[in-house]
């Protein structure tokens, strides 16, 4: 006679599925940016040893902010389908959790200014936004 798995089993199994699918989105679009990263700073000329202008510079910034924001995209999934015993401080998740959340509320990662910043870049303007 056939068995059927138990319903709460057949949604963790669905949950890990999703969740591994989105960290993957996660992963594969933070290559795209790395690429696309890798592939502007070649095409101006910029190597490890070359100082980039003020334009690649803001344009730096604001990569780093949008890349940074995809990692903490996919442990946000993985909390998600882990549940609340996710957040047990006997758990590893919670700390990674933790610790990246710390990291990038760093104000050189943070989106908004950076996005910011390569605006005023990119319309030439000088100085803070306040004047």
């Amino acid at each position: 006679m056939f068995r059927q798995e138990p319903r709460s089993a057949r949604l963790q199994t669905r949950r890990l599925s999703q969740t591994t699918s989105r960290v993957s989105a996660v992963a594969a679009r933070r290559d795209t940016c790395e690429d696309a990263h890798n592939g502007r700073m070649s095409r101006a000329g910029i190597t490890g040893r070359t100082r980039p202008g003020p334009l690649a510079q803001a344009r730096n910034h604001m990569d780093a902010a949008t890349a940074a924001s995809h990692p903490r995209e996919a442990v946000r999934h993985l909390l998600a389908a882990l549940g609340s015993a996710s957040f047990s401080t006997a758990g590893p998740v919670q700390r990674i959790w933790r610790d990246m959340e710390v990291a990038l509320s760093h104000s050189n990662i943070t989106p908004d200014p950076n996005r910011e910043a390569y605006g005023r870049a990119l319309l030439g303007l000088t100085g803070s936004p306040t004047g």
